[in-house]
């Protein structure tokens, strides 16, 4: 009697069941990490995009003080320094120079509430007929690429 060719594979099937199992978790692992990868640009994104709003806030601050921007040195502000203002110009009338110390407390505070470990500086250089500040924004980067990350906007009030 001749075999017949089914009966001396058995168990082949379960093989190919398998490797094709074992095919799609690898598959499926690369879209995993794809989809990670993705999350993790999408929150730097996030960030530097915040980054550059707040920098261009105070900028706009500044350009509404442009007397106290270009003549005073009250809108200079190190990384790490605390600005503060004992008066509330939103509530109260206030001169520019208690303005300025109110816009960089207003910005100091969005820096760190807007980002992680989120601080600023501002400081500028005079040239002939004009002051080109230089904004920069910091935070920390621990869930990206980098620990710190930096944005810097150089402008001209």
């Amino acid at each position: 009697m001749k075999k017949s060719p089914y009966l001396t594979s058995n168990g082949f099937s379960l093989i190919e069941v398998l490797v094709a199992v074992i095919v799609l978790s690898i598959g499926l692992l690369g879209i995993a990490g794809l989809q990670l990868t993705g999350l993790k640009n999408n929150y730097n994104s996030e960030l530097r995009s915040q980054a550059k709003q707040l920098a261009y806030d105070i900028a706009d601050r500044m350009r509404a003080n442009p007397i106290e921007a270009n003549s005073g040195s009250t809108y200079l502000i190190n990384i790490a320094e605390l600005a503060t203002s004992a008066i509330d110009c939103e509530a109260n009338t206030c001169s520019q120079a208690n303005m300025a110390r109110y816009d960089l407390n207003a910005w100091k505070s969005a820096l760190r509430l807007k980002l992680p470990s989120g601080d600023g500086k501002i400081s500028f250089v005079d040239f002939p007929n004009k002051r080109q500040y230089s904004i920069t924004v910091q935070w920390d980067d621990s869930r990206g690429e980098n620990t710190d990350k930096s944005f810097t906007l150089r402008t001209e009030i």
